[in-house]
């Protein structure tokens, strides 16, 4: 999870609010002997809708080492 938070104000001691909140799911697939990395970035309100499909990915993969 990654917050983006507003600038804060000035002379103020006052917490700068959070503007945006993203999910950040690494995925690296090793394929014929090429790695790639892929990194998706998803607003927090749209992850309810792909939660389905990213537990699918998880329980799917293969850990390799």
């Amino acid at each position: 999870m990654l917050e983006v938070y507003a600038p804060a104000a000035q002379g103020g001691d006052a917490k700068a609010p959070v503007e945006l909140v993203q999910m950040h799911a690494l995925i690296v697939v090793n394929q014929d002997g090429v790695c790639r990395g892929y990194d998706l970035a998803l607003i927090k309100r749209a992850v309810a809708g792909l939660e389905p499909l990213l537990t699918h990915v998880l329980e799917t993969s293969t850990l390799a080492q």
